[in-house]
């Protein structure tokens, strides 16, 4: 038998229960089912947490046009400590991962400079985590050893203190080194084509 509380809890769809702030519902979930089977439990919208802040929770505290599922604060997974909207420890599988980048919610948009130069200094290292019971070796960077060179990817969780690094945000970092780079090959060409001609 696992029991699981929630606080301030409204499910629309079969249900809709409200809560003060103070109370809880617990939900018991047996495995396998005294009865066989499970009926479905299905929801139009599940909220969790207060939305506006005023310690009470209501039906108008469920969004209704951002999703399907709504949770006022930070989701751990595998993890006590969630320091990020939602923290995996562990692995994450999916087809694609889609950042928001239009250029109509960005501002003082500037050209990345010395990108070869902040790419050379960083050192890709090969490890396995402490944590890791199988020790599989896997491959990345040191936060702290990034955070001298491109303090922009770097984060500390505020519960944990522990730095995180965005690796897709290395990605603009590589194209501007490979095109200064270019620039550099472009140019010894020139040098090496005219040298050429001189004897």
């Amino acid at each position: 038998m696992k029991k699981i509380k929630f606080m301030a809890i409204s499910i629309f769809g079969l249900f809709n229960l409200c809560f003060a702030a103070e109370e809880s519902i617990t939900i018991t979930t047996y495995y396998p089912s005294p009865y066989g089977s499970y009926n479905s439990l299905q929801t139009d919208k599940l909220g969790v947490g207060d939305n506006n802040g005023d310690g009470n929770f209501t039906s108008a505290d469920v969004p209704t046009t951002t999703g399907d599922v709504w949770i006022k604060g930070k989701v751990g997974i595998g993890t006590t400590g969630a320091g990020y909207e939602l923290e995996v420890a562990g692995d994450i599988g999916a087809d694609a991962f889609y950042y928001r980048s239009d250029e109509s919610v960005k501002e003082n948009i500037q050209p990345i400079s010395h990108a070869l130069e902040k790419i050379i200094a960083l050192r890709g290292v090969k490890f396995n985590f402490k944590f890791d019971k199988t020790k599989t070796e896997t491959i990345g960077l040191i936060a702290q050893e990034v955070e001298k060179v491109l303090p922009e990817i770097v984060s500390e969780s505020e519960e944990s203190g522990l730095k995180f690094v965005d690796y897709a945000k290395v990605g603009p970092v590589l194209i501007e080194a490979v095109k200064e780079q270019q620039k550099q090959i472009e140019i010894l060409k020139t040098q090496l084509a005219e040298l050429q001609k001189g004897n």
